[in-house]
């Protein structure tokens, strides 16, 4: 039987039949940013199955078991409120599935959310959660939709460290060497995003990333404390080299490039996105053009792309340029693009895991490179200096006309979609 790389479940006690309860409502989301997850090209993408567990077959009793064996991770979320505190069976249906996780050994998560105040399940009662007061019975589906959103930003990028620990933990322990410089941090604890800009653009696209570090202040707010926002000067320490600052920064986490009109001409800009397609990081382009550019940057592509529509610039006059204005930009846009990040960055960890299992187990030269995208004459590069290389990527194969573009530029070049890996 095929096995997942990962699975994500979520855990709730139900209120009634069909209740829109919180853990109904996180369940939907995340499976809507994970269960259709990657980048989806001719119809085929990669996915990770989120599955739920919130009642009993009978009435009064908990739900079925989950078979943590099915999947090579797994990841439960466990939606804790006064319902599941006072109904009787829960606390040990969630002691068996942490002590299921404890007996494999530390591949999986268990990750409690905190809907309501009040003390944890004895099997959660070491573990931080996501405190995440949910809205009133009073609350608008704005409301729901503003908590949706942060506790899914606050879960992903849980979910993210965890898998990276996990992939780079074992990459250590079989020693395995990467060849593009210093090693990764292997203890995860957070994803670091690095903002990539144009400061050309004017004051509008460094206040639009100081909003980014707000992104859950309020006190009735879901606190989004697992995502750590680099900001160049603000967040290099002095007396260190930094552009040494900015390479480990984008390898240990994922670039957003906020492409704003002088995006393209910014040779820091260039340099910050090569450097993550060398490190083969996570990159979304947020796509704030205005007028245009005479010459777009040849390597902006083979990434995602999300577009703010009706972007727009103050009015400039002589000697003031024209800036983003960053009040038209809602903090649910913000969100968004945050996610769209994530949702990239997890696939790509997941995907090179399981790539590189399915590799192992193939038997693969070790000239063989796993890339979490289709690879492009940037991503080649780096990876074709050393000597011929096999290139696993994700299905479906590259069109012809890439493939003959490669081998012209690379005659030593293998291709092969990770379907064609030998079994």
């Amino acid at each position: 039987m095929l096995m997942d790389p990962l699975r994500v479940y979520v855990v709730w006690a139900t209120s009634r039949a069909g209740a829109e309860d919180p853990g109904r409502r996180l369940a939907r989301a995340l499976r809507s940013q994970l269960d259709v997850l990657g980048m989806i090209r001719d119809g085929i993408g990669f996915r990770i199955p989120v599955r739920q567990r919130s009642r009993g077959w009978r009435p009064g009793s908990t739900p079925r078991p989950i078979d943590l064996a099915a999947a090579r991770w797994n990841v439960v979320v466990v939606v804790e409120d006064d319902i599941m505190r006072v109904r009787p069976g829960w606390g040990k249906y969630v002691a068996e599935i942490a002590a299921q996780m404890t007996a494999r050994g530390g591949a999986d998560l268990l990750l409690p959310v905190m809907t309501s105040s009040g003390d944890s399940l004895p099997a959660m009662a070491d573990l931080q959660a996501i405190r995440a007061p949910s809205p009133d019975d009073s609350g608008t589906e704005e409301a729901w939709g503003r908590w949706l959103r942060r506790v899914t930003l606050y879960a992903m990028a849980v979910i993210w460290a965890h898998q990276r620990s996990a992939r780079l933990g074992n990459e250590a322990a079989a020693g395995v060497q990467k060849g593009d410089g210093a090693a990764r941090q292997q203890d995860a604890r957070k994803i670091t995003v690095f903002l990539s800009h144009a400061k050309k653009d004017g004051e509008g696209a460094a206040k639009l990333i100081e909003r980014f570090r707000r992104v859950a202040p309020t006190k009735d707010e879901v606190g989004v404390n697992s995502i750590d926002m680099y900001f160049d000067a603000y967040d290099t320490v002095a007396g260190a080299s930094y552009s040494e600052q900015f390479r480990k920064a984008i390898k240990d986490g994922a670039l957003l490039s906020i492409v704003t009109d002088a995006y393209h001409g910014r040779p820091w800009c260039m340099w910050e996105l090569l450097s993550a397609k060398e490190f083969r990081s996570p990159i979304l382009l947020w796509d704030m053009s205005h007028r245009g550019t005479l010459r777009s940057f040849p390597y902006l592509g083979n990434v995602p792309v999300v577009r703010t529509p009706d972007v727009k610039y103050t009015i400039g006059s002589a000697g003031i340029p024209e800036e983003l204005d960053v009040e038209r930009i809602s903090d649910a846009e913000i969100e968004r693009v945050l996610l769209a990040l994530l949702s990239e960055a997890m696939r790509m960890e997941v995907w090179t895991a399981h790539a590189e299992a399915l590799v192992k187990a193939g038997g693969m030269p070790s000239t063989t490179v796993v890339c979490a995208r289709p690879p492009e004459l940037a991503d080649l590069a780096h990876q074709c200096a050393s000597g011929p290389k096999t290139i696993v990527y994700p299905d479906p194969p590259i069109g012809l006309h890439e493939q003959k573009l490669l081998a012209n530029a690379f005659p030593q070049l293998a291709l092969m979609p990770l379907s064609e890996v030998p079994s």
